[in-house]
């Protein structure tokens, strides 16, 4: 004897069959496609992040390069180096 008994009405028409919880196959493809859809977006929402956070570090790494690269040349003019002199050292691996 298979008998469907609505538990809960609404979208989720959740029903016992021969005592096992069933739902409407259409309706259960359907919200399997919703939600892939769903995912899909927060994946590339995720991916976009993780580019600016990758952008972000890149910034902040070459602005601490040209903080380190500004205390150099000020400590080599202080010494009375020229900014050409100081370039040649760092060419030549100095």
């Amino acid at each position: 004897m298979n008998m469907f008994v609505d538990i809960e009405p609404g979208p989720f028409r959740l029903g016992l069959l021969n005592g096992y919880r069933k739902m409407d196959n259409q309706l259960l493809d359907t919200l399997l496609c919703e939600a892939a859809v769903e995912l899909q977006e927060l994946i590339e929402i995720n991916t976009q992040l993780l580019q600016l956070l990758c952008l972000w570090n890149a910034v902040l790494l070459l602005v601490d390069i040209a903080a380190k690269a500004q205390l150099e040349l000020l400590h080599w003019r202080t010494k009375g180096e020229t900014v050409s002199y100081v370039l040649l050292l760092y060419c030549r691996g100095a």
